[in-house]
């Protein structure tokens, strides 16, 4: 006997093949419209944007003005000679500076994932901008607000307001007929599986259930009318 048993599958008709092909379509057309609907930010995503924009510009200015006094050696007479000097990182700030104004600039079109893919970049690149050492233990700031914000925008808000939109615009009719016919091809399986069914319990004629039967004891017999 085998140990496990499975259920034949059904044939799947022409007409059930043609059914499921304009389901998955109307699915692939849904979810573009769904795409498309939730591209443009909602309040208050711009002046978030606006915000960390201001963020990463002062964190540019401050990278440009601020320096740092280091001890460097230089060779003088075939003798090493340490000494200090002032250093500065310009070109890093700048660069910082400008994907800070691209930020901004790009939320006035209002689109989600333009202004998301600017300041992903701007966490990458605002990551490595020098700052003085007075205040280097902090730069991991850098790229956590420019990040954070980007995945509260695309992942908490985007992607809520697409599943509310599917969810809105879903036809009720295409899920019903479905469920119908999976429960339907599930119900002959489960019948074979089922519980026997229960016996009559046999009663006196008062109406009392009998015990079952045992060697020490046997049910009275019912009495026979005298014909």
């Amino acid at each position: 006997m085998p140990l496990l048993r499975r259920t034949p599958k059904q044939a799947v008709t022409p007409e059930q093949k043609r059914q499921r092909a304009e389901a998955s379509q109307q699915r692939m057309a849904l979810m573009r419209e769904a795409r498309a609907a939730v591209r443009g930010m909602q309040k208050p995503e711009p002046v978030r944007g606006i915000y960390v924009s201001i963020f990463l510009a002062a964190v540019a200015v401050y990278s440009y003005l601020g320096t740092d006094v280091e001890t460097l050696t230089k060779t003088v007479n075939h003798k090493t000679v340490s000494y200090t000097a002032i250093v500065q990182h310009p070109a890093a700030a700048v660069v910082l500076l400008a994907i800070a104004v691209a930020g901004a600039v790009s939320t006035y079109w209002k689109r989600r994932m333009v202004t998301g893919i600017v300041f992903m970049l701007a966490a990458a690149l605002g990551i490595s901008t020098p700052l003085p050492k007075s205040v280097s233990g902090y730069q991991w700031a850098i790229f956590v607000v420019p990040a954070g914000y980007v995945l509260w925008m695309l992942i908490f808000r985007m992607n809520k307001e697409q599943k509310a939109y599917l969810s809105k615009h879903r036809p009720a009719a295409a899920a019903a007929p479905a469920a119908r016919s999976r429960t339907a091809e599930r119900a002959p399986a489960r019948t074979g599986r089922g519980r026997r069914k229960q016996e009559p319990v046999p009663t006196t004629p008062s109406g009392r259930p009998l015990p079952p039967p045992s060697r020490r004891y046997t049910p009275p017999k019912a009495k026979v009318a005298d014909k």
